[in-house]
């Protein structure tokens, strides 16, 4: 007698639905805080089994290990379907935390900017770019509002950059990949997702308004008083896909915080997923 195999399931150990959040999903913004939401008795204590099973599979593991100490337990929750799912997950190995987003310096762009000192304008990433160099004029700091609008991102990490030409004017262009680091590991690293051209006029200071992406979703947003220095240029497959898929293509401000989920699955280690690979491919459609 042939005994058939039985499947196993392969991502989750089950979950729940739950009838209701606050705030609603189509209030759901970057602003938001505090998701609550309601599970009746059932569904709580099938929450809970799927979680148990969860612990128990990690538990066989031998935590003495890299991939045991990895190991987590993960809750996807499903907004569209209101669901809340219990899988396996794997934190970042602490040694190749910063190696996963490997860095590469293009051309004389400094890892640390020095504020009053001088940045490139030829770093690697873009074409007509100058080989001249561009005066920092003042601190770059957070949460900019003021200044010529350059980059795009979703209202986390916009920084202010006061720039000089000198005696002609200059083209810089910032590349995708290129990130900038706060003064304070408690707030967001801002990484670009495109290359982003500034025109700085001659014989006078400009101050620009740099939008960026967030690069770390846990942390905190930064103000005026969090001060900024220009840090590498990033580079890992999941976040070269997402460059490569919106290059030379416009990204409209309602699309801003899709691509924003997109590069944080990435920098959380979690992988573009497959909804935000969707959404992506039909946002750079839309746009050849």
């Amino acid at each position: 007698m042939v005994i058939e195999a039985i499947r196993e399931k392969t991502f989750s150990f089950g979950g729940c639905a739950f009838e209701r959040q606050s705030p609603p999903r189509e209030k759901l913004d970057f602003q938001t805080k505090i998701l609550n939401l309601e599970l009746s008795l059932e569904d709580a204590l099938k929450l809970v089994l799927a979680i148990d099973e969860c612990c128990r599979k990690i538990n066989r593991y031998d935590l003495s290990t890299i991939g045991g100490k990895r190991a987590r337990i993960g809750l996807a929750l499903h907004l569209e379907s209101q669901r809340i799912v219990a899988f396996e997950a794997k934190a970042k190995a602490k040694a190749k935390a910063k190696a996963k987003l490997s860095t590469k310096k293009g051309g004389s762009l400094p890892e640390k900017a020095v504020y009053d000192g001088t940045i490139s304008s030829n770093p690697v990433g873009g074409p007509g770019i100058s080989s001249k160099k561009l005066q920092v004029c003042a601190p770059i700091k957070g949460g900019a509002k003021d200044g010529v609008k350059v980059g795009s991102g979703a209202n986390y990490v916009n920084v202010g950059l006061r720039l000089s030409g000198g005696r002609t004017a200059k083209k810089v262009i910032l590349p995708a990949g290129l990130s900038m680091v706060p003064s304070s590991s408690q707030f967001q690293n801002g990484v670009l997702v495109q290359d982003v051209q500034i025109n700085v006029p001659a014989n006078k200071e400009e101050q620009f308004f740099l939008q960026m992406y967030c690069a770390n979703e846990s942390r905190k947003t930064p103000g005026e008083n969090v001060s900024f220095s220009i840090g590498p240029i990033l580079s890992s497959p999941g976040l070269n896909e997402l460059i490569e898929s919106l290059r030379d293509k416009a990204i409209p401000t309602a699309s801003a915080r899709m691509v924003q989920i997109a590069v944080w699955e990435v920098t959380e280690g979690r992988g573009l997923s497959a909804e935000s690979r969707s959404a992506i491919h039909k946002l750079a459609a839309a746009y050849r």
